[in-house]
């Protein structure tokens, strides 16, 4: 919301208002901080829901404004050494990821995935119509990353262009996503690798040779989800 100077408004209370608009801002902020995908926690299909029902929440003028300050913060270009660099990026996929899943492609439109670089296993094998979402693959009602490793020979995307790229080409989502139990999900990835689109990824030897890690990576975001709901992470959560 953007409040308008009135000239009949006193010095006073358009300072208050001032400060009341960024109280609220600060406050949008800090609700974007307590999403654990953002910080670091693991990734799997229920995180990815939990994350995306958190911002809906937030409606979408104050989501996008909180991704965009959580972008902007963590951006690529005020890293000041290798480490921070690392850091960034991981901030930049995990927004990607959650850009696709808030504002789906308007219908009759595609959506280009993130400019991160070429994705590890999946770059020049796989036929886009398969993948619509590509890093993402949507299994029932659910969502998961194929492959976060990217080879990158250049300069990546901003995640703030990117995210100005889906609000402006996409709808914001308003149903809230099921956050599946471990069982659930298992059950939802199981007919992915046997499916032809999977299939068509891995055709050939030199395919076959690293499709065994590209699922366990895949796989790893159903059983890294808890019996009873929760999340566990371990070193096996990060790339394959």
């Amino acid at each position: 919301m953007r409040v308008r100077p009135d000239k009949r408004t006193s010095s006073p209370i358009r300072r208050l208002l001032s400060l009341g608009l960024i109280f609220l801002a600060t406050a949008r902020v800090a609700l974007a901080g307590e999403v654990d995908l953002l910080k670091g926690g693991p990734v799997n299909a229920a995180t990815l829901a939990e994350a995306a029902n958190h911002f809906m929440a937030m409606g979408e003028p104050a989501a996008g404004e909180a991704l965009e300050h959580i972008a902007q913060t963590n951006a690529v270009e005020r890293a000041r050494s290798p480490m921070e660099w690392e850091a960034a990026m991981e901030v930049s996929h995990r927004l990607g990821w959650l850009c696709q899943i808030l504002w789906p492609a308007k219908p009759g439109s595609a959506r280009r995935p993130p400019g991160f670089g070429g994705l590890a296993y999946f770059e020049d094998r796989h036929d886009v119509g398969d993948w619509p979402l590509l890093p993402l693959a949507q299994v029932g009602p659910y969502y998961v990353v194929l492959s976060d490793s990217y080879i990158l020979a250049g300069v990546p995307e901003r995640a703030e262009d990117y995210l100005r790229r889906c609000e402006a080409s996409g709808v914001f989502r308003t149903h809230k996503l099921p956050v599946p139990t471990r069982s659930e999900a298992e059950r939802a990835l199981k007919p992915l690798r046997t499916s032809a689109a999977w299939r068509r990824v891995w055709d050939g030897s030199s395919g076959n040779a690293v499709e065994a890690d590209a699922w366990a990576f895949v796989w790893r975001q159903a059983e890294s989800i808890e019996a009873n709901g929760q999340h566990q992470q371990s070193a096996a959560d990060k790339r394959p």
